[in-house]
C-alpha cells in the first residue's frame, strides 16, 4: 500500500499497514506504554490544561500569556517549534491552510511520542495540549491509540467532480465554535479589542474520550449535515509538507514542494488548453482536471467579518441580580462585533480566452479570489495570466450584466479595468485610489450573478493593428435613443441617466432627477479625438448601475431619501428629505389621485414633450412606489391608506407631509444628491488633525523622540489653509530635507502630477517589474500629492514615501544627509519602472551609427529604448544625446546615441571675476574632453581600453528640462592618499523666462514645440558637501505662476529671480509653447511612417525577435 493510500485509510478509520514514524519511538500503532521517553512526562488527565508558572501559582492565565511561557526560551525540538507555529495567533490577510481535524489530533497525539529532552518534556507536552484545545479536539493522553500521521490528506473536503473546489457544506470550527456557525465566515479568534475589554483567563474542558477505532476519528470530521475542519497557519501547513508531505491529485502521488503560486491576487489558479471540439462559445464546459502530480490543498485567507454577540454558555453566577443580568445580556445580544475569519469559499471566477479573430476559445482559466482584495489588482493580474502571451494593447475583458439597453447584444459587457474606483473610497484616501473590493462589484453584477455561483468572464484579443473582434458588441456600438446608461456630469460623479440624442461620436444625456437644462453631450467612444460641443474630461457611458449604486433596489423602511417638493416647477426643483414609511411592492397597481411633484415629460422617442401621451421618466419602466413622510412638505393631501401595496395594511394617515411615490422616477434621489449629508468627520487618519482659529498662527505639536535636530520630534501633518493650491509644507523627518526639496519641484511638473492626481497611473502600474518597487514607491507618491492638493493641510508628515523608499533603497534608510539630484534621479527612477508599460523587457543591444544617417540611428535607438522603457517619465522627461568616441591610438570612431533624464553640466570658471552664465556651463559640457584611465573606453579595433577623446552633443530635450549644476568637487590628494571634497559656491546665472537650448541641439526642431524654457523650479544647497548642510526649494506655483520658498515645514511667497544664488543646485525647467512626447521623436517618427511601437523585428503581436548569440567555440 503507498503512503497515499495509507493516509485514506488512517482518516476512513480503516486498520493500517504501519509505517516507520520518523522520529516516534513507537514501531507499531496501538495503545503506548509509559516506556521510553514517555516515562519523563506527567500523566496527568486533569480536564483542565495546566501550565505550571514559574512562581509555583494555580493563577490561570491567558491563551497568549501561556503561549508567551511556552515560547522562552526559543525551543530546540522541532516538535515545539511546529506547536508554536501552530498556536500562532493569525492576524488580517494572513493565510491559512485547510486540515482536517482528524489528521490534527492524529498529528497531536503522535508528537506527543516523539523524543525530546528532558528539559523541553513538560513543554511540549503543555504546547500540544494546548493546541488541542485551542482547536476544540479531544483530550489527549498517552495511552491515546495513533498511527503515523503520513502525508496531509485533504479529499473528504473536495467536491467530487471537481478535485480543486470545496464541498459547499464545510465548515472551520475551533475550541469556540460547534461547526454550526455560517460556512462563509466562522470565526476562530476573538478581536483583540474584545480581549482587552474583557481580559478572561482561557479555560479549555478537554472531554474524557479516548477514540479506539477510526469511527471515532472520523466523528471529528463531521457533525450532521457538515464537514469540520480547522484552519492552521501557513508556517505550520508549510512545516508539515517538508516532514510529512501532501497527498496529489490523483491520490497516490505526495508532493513535498510547495505548488509555485502566481499572482498574490489569487488563492489559487488554474488554466488549460480546449480542445478543438470545444472552441464554439463561452457557454463549454469550465471543469478543470489539474495536473494528478498537483498537491491537494486549500489556501485560504484572514479577512475581517461581524458577527452578532450569541448568547453566553455555561458562565457562573456572578451574584448580579436577574434583572441586571438580563439587561446587560440583551444589551450584548444586540451587538455586533467585528472578527477575524476564515474566508472558507472565496469568489470563484473563470476566464474564457478568444483567439485574436474571435471565433474559438483557446484557454480556460479559473481562481479563486478573496471578496475583499482589490477588484483592479484581481483583474489585472487575472487579464496577464489568462492571455500572458498577448500585448497588454492587444486584450480587454468582459462580464455578463443588465446593460439596460435595448440591443443587449450576448449579455456581456466590457469592463473598463482601469475606471473600477470610487465606490469604496474612502473620504480620506485619494481620489481616484482604486478601493473597490470583489464584493462590492460582485453587488454590482447581483441580477446576474447568485451568491456563490461562478463569476465567468471573457478575455478578447485582437492583432496588433487592427480592430476588435467584439467591436460591434460593445455599449457604444449598440447605444440607441432610449437607452438607460450610467453616466458622468461636470463634477465626475456618475448618475442613472437616459440617453436623448445620439452623434457619431458623441451622445447627449439626460441625468436623472436634475432638470434637463443640465443634460450634457458626452464622449460615445474613448479617443483621444475629442468633438467639438463635448467636454472631454468625461467618460463615455458605462453600463447602468456599473458606476452608480443600486441604492432603490437595496432601500429599507427607514432610510432618508431626497423627495422633490410637490409646489416646485419642474424646472426649477427644491427637495427636501424624507423618511420612507413604507416600500410598495414591485408591480402593484399604482395609487392615483395623490398631489405628486411637476415632472418633465418624454415622449417614446426620448424627447421633452406636453404631449397628452407623454409620461415621466421611470428607470427602465419598473412600476414600484413607497411611502415617504417629508416634514417640510406644506401641500399634498396625503393618503387614505396603504392596501394593496404592502403587507402592512394598517397604515392610516391624513398628514399632509404623506404620500406615495414611484421609487425609479424623477420625484426621488439618493440622499446626497441635492441636499448635503450631516455626518461627523472621521478623523481615524494616518496623520494627526490639529486644527486652529482662522489668523492665528499655527503652532507644531511635537513628541520628543531623542536630542537629534530634525529627528528629535514625531513631526505630524498639520491642518490648515496653504498660501496656494498645492504648495503645502513638509516636515523635516531627520536630514530629510533633500527629499522635501526635490518633492516639492516634482510636486509642479504639471503632467507628471496630473497623471497621477487623475488616478491614470493606476491604469500602468507595473508590479512585476523586477526593477521597481511592485507599484510602492507610485503609490507613496501618489497618495502624497493627494494630500499636497487635497487643500487641507498647511503641512504635511511625507513618513510613508520616505519609509517606502529606504525600504526598496537601503541607502536612504537612515537619518544621514544624502545629495538631493540623488535621489531625484532614484525617485524618478522609481516612478518610471512602477508605471512602466512594458510588462515582459526583451534583450536589445546597443547600436553602432558611426557610418550612418544620425537621424535614422536616432529613431531606430529610441525604437529600442521603448521596448524596455516605456512610462510618464518617459513621455516628457526623458532627451537623448550623441556621444562620438575616437580612439587615440589607431583612430577608431564610435557614434552612439544615449537616452538622458538629467544633465550634469560643469560650472565654467574661466573668467576671472565675472559672471558665470549658463549657458557657458552647458557649452563646456558639450566641449571635447579625454577620457580618464577610471572611465576608459574599450576600443574593438585595438582590443583594449584606451583614453579616448569623447565629445557630447544634445540631440533632443524633453518637455521637461532638467539641470544639474555640478557643485560638488572630489579631488585626490596624491601626498595624503585621501579624497578632498570641495564646494563651487559661485553664483550661475540662469534665465527664468527664455532659455533657448536651440543652439544646443544638434537634432531636428519643432516650430510647434520649440526648445525654449522656463524656470519653475530650483533645489537648494547650503553647506561644504552634498550630504552635509541643508536642502530647501523654490518653485513656481503651476496654478497660480507665483513663486514660493520651501524651507521644510516653512513656506513663504518669494520671487524667481531670489533663486539665482550661489546655492542653487538642479533646476527644473518646463517648455513654454506645446508639447513634444520623447523629446520629438514622436513627430519624427510619425513623419517617416515609422511605427514607433513595431519594434525591431516583430512579429504581428509586437514582440520582438531576439537573435540568438552564437556559442563560443570554447564554452563548456
Amino acid at each position: 500500500m503507498t503512503s497515499a493510500s495509507y493516509a485514506k485509510a488512517a482518516v476512513g478509520g480503516a486498520k493500517p499497514i504501519p509505517m516507520p514514524a520518523r522520529n516516534s519511538s513507537a514501531s507499531r500503532p496501538g495503545r503506548v506504554s509509559s516506556t521510553g521517553s514517555s516515562a519523563s512526562r506527567s500523566r496527568t488527565s486533569n480536564a483542565m490544561v495546566a501550565i505550571p508558572h514559574s512562581n509555583g501559582s494555580n493563577e490561570k492565565k491567558s491563551l497568549e500569556q501561556q503561549i508567551e511561557e511556552l515560547s522562552s526560551p526559543p525551543p530546540v525540538a522541532m516538535t515545539l517549534n511546529a506547536v508554536l507555529l501552530l498556536l500562532s495567533p493569525l492576524s488580517l490577510h494572513e493565510e491559512v491552510h485547510l486540515l482536517t481535524r482528524s489528521y490534527l489530533q492524529n498529528w497531536l497525539v503522535w508528537a506527543l511520542h516523539q523524543k525530546v529532552s528532558s528539559v523541553e518534556s513538560s513543554r511540549v507536552e503543555a504546547a500540544i495540549r494546548l493546541a488541542a484545545a485551542k482547536f476544540g479536539l479531544q483530550s489527549l493522553h498517552l495511552d491515546t491509540e495513533y498511527h503515523d500521521p503520513g502525508p496531509m490528506d485533504v479529499s473528504i473536503l473536495c467536491q467530487e467532480d471537481n478535485q480543486l473546489m470545496l464541498k459547499p457544506n464545510v465548515v472551520v470550527v475551533d475550541g469556540s465554535t460547534d461547526g454550526d456557525e455560517d460556512p462563509l465566515h466562522d470565526p476562530f479568534n476573538p478581536p483583540d479589542e474584545l480581549k482587552k475589554v474583557k481580559s478572561l483567563p482561557l479555560e479549555y474542558e478537554a472531554e474524557q474520550q479516548n477514540p479506539q477505532d477510526g469511527n471515532d476519528m472520523e466523528e471529528l470530521d463531521r457533525k450532521g449535515d457538515n464537514i469540520l475542519c480547522c484552519a492552521v497557519p501557513s508556517r505550520f501547513f508549510e512545516m508539515l509538507r517538508k516532514t510529512h508531505g501532501v497527498v496529489c491529485v490523483d491520490g497516490f502521488d505526495i508532493s513535498f514542494q510547495a505548488y509555485a503560486q502566481y499572482s498574490s491576487s489569487f488563492l489559487h489558479y488554474e488554466s488549460k488548453e480546449t480542445e478543438p471540439a470545444t472552441k464554439t462559445e463561452a457557454g463549454v464546459d469550465n471543469r478543470f482536471k489539474p495536473s494528478r502530480s498537483r498537491p491537494l490543498e486549500f489556501r485560504r485567507r484572514v479577512i475581517a467579518a461581524t458577527k452578532k454577540v450569541g448568547p453566553r454558555k455555561g458562565r457562573p453566577d456572578d451574584g448580579k441580580s436577574p434583572m441586571t443580568k438580563l439587561m446587560q445580556e440583551e444589551r450584548r445580544l444586540n451587538q455586533r462585533v467585528s472578527q477575524f475569519a476564515v474566508e472558507v469559499h472565496p469568489v470563484q471566477i473563470a476566464c474564457k480566452v478568444y483567439n485574436k479573430d474571435g471565433s474559438q476559445i483557446v484557454r480556460e482559466a479559473m481562481a479563486l479570489v478573496s471578496e475583499r482584495s482589490n477588484v483592479e489588482s484581481v483583474l489585472q493580474d487575472l487579464l496577464s495570466e489568462a492571455a500572458p502571451e498577448t500585448s497588454s494593447n492587444c486584450k480587454r475583458m468582459w462580464c455578463k450584466r443588465n446593460s439596460g439597453t435595448k440591443n443587449s447584444g450576448d449579455g456581456f459587457e466590457l469592463i473598463n479595468i482601469s475606471n473600477l474606483d470610487g465606490k469604496l473610497t474612502h473620504k480620506l484616501l485619494p481620489k481616484g485610489t482604486s478601493q473597490l473590493a470583489v464584493r462590492s462589484w460582485l453587488d454590482t453584477l447581483r441580477d446576474n450573478v447568485e451568491d456563490g455561483s461562478e463569476i465567468v468572464l471573457l478575455v478578447e484579443t485582437r492583432k496588433t493593428g487592427e480592430e476588435w473582434p467584439r467591436k460591434s458588441l460593445e455599449l457604444a456600438t449598440r447605444l440607441e435613443v432610449g437607452d438607460w446608461v450610467d453616466a458622468q456630469d461636470e463634477t465626475g460623479k456618475w448618475f442613472e441617466s437616459i440617453v436623448k440624442e445620439i452623434s457619431d461620436n458623441a451622445v447627449k444625456v439626460h441625468y436623472l432627477g436634475w432638470a434637463s437644462k443640465w443634460d450634457s453631450w458626452i464622449q460615445r467612444h474613448a479617443r483621444n479625438e475629442v468633438p467639438a460641443g463635448v467636454n472631454g474630461k468625461l467618460n463615455p457611458p458605462e453600463p447602468i448601475w456599473s458606476k452608480s449604486t443600486k441604492w432603490r433596489q437595496q432601500l429599507d423602511e427607514g432610510a432618508t431619501v431626497e423627495v422633490r417638493d410637490t409646489s416646485s416647477r419642474a424646472a426649477r426643483p427644491k427637495w427636501y428629505k424624507g423618511k420612507v414609511r413604507v416600500l410598495g411592492l414591485e408591480g402593484a397597481a399604482l395609487k392615483s389621485g395623490e398631489l405628486c411633484a411637476e415632472l418633465e415629460k418624454y415622449d417614446e422617442d426620448g424627447k421633452k414633450s406636453e404631449k397628452a401621451t407623454a409620461k415621466p421618466l421611470l428607470i427602465m419602466g419598473v412600476q414600484r412606489q413607497v411611502l415617504v413622510f417629508v416634514e417640510e412638505e406644506q401641500n399634498g393631501p396625503g393618503v387614505a391608506s396603504a392596501v394593496g401595496l404592502s403587507d402592512d395594511t394598517s397604515i392610516e394617515q391624513k398628514h399632509p407631509s404623506l404620500r406615495w411615490i414611484s421609487l425609479f422616477s424623477e420625484e426621488i434621489c439618493k440622499l446626497g444628491t441635492h441636499t448635503k449629508i450631516d455626518v461627523v468627520e472621521d478623523t481615524a487618519v494616518a496623520t494627526l488633525r490639529y486644527e486652529y482659529e482662522a489668523g492665528r498662527k499655527p503652532v507644531e505639536i511635537m513628541k520628543s523622540v531623542n536630542n537629534m535636530y530634525g529627528s528629535g520630534f514625531m513631526k505630524e501633518s498639520l491642518r490648515g489653509n496653504p498660501p496656494a493650491p498645492g504648495s503645502v509644507g513638509l516636515h523635516n523627518l531627520g536630514n530629510s530635507c533633500f527629499l522635501n526639496s526635490i518633492v516639492q519641484c516634482l510636486n509642479h511638473i504639471e503632467p507628471l502630477t496630473k497623471y497621477f492626481l487623475e488616478g491614470k497611473y493606476l491604469n500602468d502600474l507595473n508590479r512585476k517589474n523586477p526593477l521597481g518597487s511592485g507599484g510602492h514607491v507610485a503609490t507613496a507618491y501618489s497618495n502624497l500629492l493627494h494630500e499636497m492638493w487635497g487643500g487641507k493641510y498647511s503641512a504635511l508628515a511625507p513618513r510613508l514615501l520616505k519609509q517606502t523608499v529606504a525600504s526598496f533603497a537601503p541607502q536612504f534608510n537612515n537619518y544621514y544627509q544624502h545629495d538631493s539630484q540623488e535621489f531625484c534621479q532614484f525617485l524618478m527612477d522609481g516612478l518610471h519602472e512602477d508605471c512602466n508599460r512594458v510588462k515582459t523587457k526583451p534583450y536589445v543591444e546597443e547600436l553602432e551609427g558611426f557610418g550612418r544617417d544620425d537621424q535614422k540611428v536616432a529613431i531606430e535607438t529610441w525604437r529600442k529604448h521603448l521596448l524596455r522603457h516605456d512610462s510618464i517619465v518617459v513621455d516628457h522627461c526623458q532627451g537623448m544625446h550623441r556621444s562620438h568616441l575616437t580612439c587615440p591610438l589607431c583612430g577608431h570612431e564610435s557614434i552612439k546615441f544615449d537616452v538622458f533624464s538629467t544633465i550634469s553640466v560643469p560650472i565654467s570658471k574661466d573668467k576671472e571675476n565675472s559672471d558665470i552664465q549658463l549657458e557657458d556651463c552647458i557649452g563646456k559640457f558639450m566641449e571635447g574632453e579625454q577620457l580618464d584611465e577610471v572611465n576608459a573606453w574599450y576600443c574593438p579595433k585595438c582590443k583594449k581600453h584606451v583614453c579616448a577623446l569623447k565629445m557630447i552633443a544634445l540631440w533632443s530635450v524633453p518637455d521637461i528640462l532638467i539641470l544639474h549644476l555640478k557643485r560638488f568637487m572630489f579631488e585626490h590628494d596624491q601626498a595624503t592618499d585621501r579624497v578632498i571634497r570641495s564646494k563651487i559656491d559661485h553664483t550661475v546665472n540662469f534665465p527664468i523666462n527664455n532659455l533657448d537650448m536651440s543652439k544646443f541641439v544638434l537634432g531636428p526642431i519643432d516650430e510647434d514645440a520649440p526648445p525654449t524654457y522656463r524656470l519653475f523650479g530650483v533645489s537648494e544647497h547650503s553647506g561644504s558637501t552634498a550630504n552635509s548642510g541643508h536642502y530647501t526649494a523654490t518653485v513656481r506655483n503651476s496654478k497660480d505662476s507665483r513663486w514660493y520658498r520651501y524651507n521644510d515645514a516653512h513656506v513663504g511667497e518669494t520671487t524667481g529671480h531670489a533663486t539665482v544664488t550661489g546655492g542653487a543646485y538642479v533646476l527644473f525647467y518646463q517648455r513654454v509653447k506645446g508639447e513634444s512626447r520623447w523629446a520629438g521623436l514622436e513627430k519624427a517618427m510619425k513623419e517617416r511612417n515609422v511605427d514607433p511601437y513595431g519594434g525591431l523585428d516583430t512579429d504581428q503581436d509586437g514582440f520582438t525577435q531576439v537573435k540568438k548569440t552564437k556559442a563560443r567555440k570554447n564554452a563548456r
